[in-house]
């Protein structure tokens, strides 16, 4: 499953939404189809290149969080 072509458009105004109140920030929003988003996930992850920001499935980011992969992003908001 993939957010693609439904959320394309709904996304990029909320990427354009938070660049224009944060003009130092580039956001890119990348679309993982379901299936395929934790092996991504956690392999970026091992290799010190995760994501910023990642919208995943509840159970996962308990895992995530338990072995420090997780950060709050308040400061960020």
């Amino acid at each position: 499953m993939s957010l693609k072509p439904k959320f394309t458009a709904y996304f990029r105004t909320l990427v354009k939404q938070y660049e224009a109140v944060h003009p130092n920030v580039e956001l890119e929003w990348v679309d993982v189809p379901w299936d395929a988003l934790q092996t991504k996930l956690t392999a970026a992850i091992v290799a010190g290149s995760a994501p910023s920001l990642v919208q995943l499935n509840v159970p996962w980011a308990y895992d995530y969080a338990l072995h420090g992969a997780l950060r709050p992003i308040d400061d960020l908001l």
